[in-house]
């Protein structure tokens, strides 16, 4: 009711100052305006309040990514250390230059303690002495050699000390 009161009023006064009306118009333009822009703001910081963080912590505040690398590569380091190192030196029978660990004798494959090296040279090391598979870091030995068509066995020498 109060509306259409309103609405009347604002008729009888357009019809009375044509120069009012127009300034009417532009005041309750710009009123609605503003109420568009304020609502649209608070929406806004509504949103953006949504997205801050609330609570961080320190551990968040304090965050450095270069101490999490390095911490990380310390970690892998010991890993790497319990893992790899520590086992294969009691894994390994040879040493990287194809030398036995236990004594640092230079073995031929064929388990001839004098042998120059009587295999073809080794594609990774380019040793005369290495069989079929590389002697660097390999974890296995010649027991024996057996010959076919002959009684023949070579022993590996020194095999008690292994």
């Amino acid at each position: 009711m109060e509306q259409i009161l309103e609405e009347s009023t604002y008729n009888q006064e357009s019809i009375q100052n044509p120069a009012t009306n127009c300034r009417n118009k532009l005041l309750h333009e710009k009123h609605v305006s503003e109420a568009r822009d304020q609502k649209k703001m608070k929406q806004t910081e509504r949103q953006l309040k949504c997205l801050a963080f609330q609570n961080p912590g320190p551990l968040l505040a304090e965050f450095n990514p270069e101490t999490r690398i390095q911490t990380k590569e310390i970690r892998r380091t010991k890993l790497r250390q319990l893992v790899f190192e520590s086992n294969a030196v009691w894994q390994r029978k040879y040493d990287n230059t194809g030398r036995l660990l236990f004594n640092g004798v230079d073995l031929c494959d064929c388990l001839d303690e004098n042998c120059p090296g009587c295999f073809y040279p080794c594609s990774k090391c380019s040793s005369w002495k290495c069989g079929s598979i590389c002697r660097c870091n390999r974890k296995w030995i010649y027991d024996g050699i057996e010959t076919e068509g002959s009684d023949i066995v070579q022993k590996f020498p020194n095999l008690d000390s292994s």
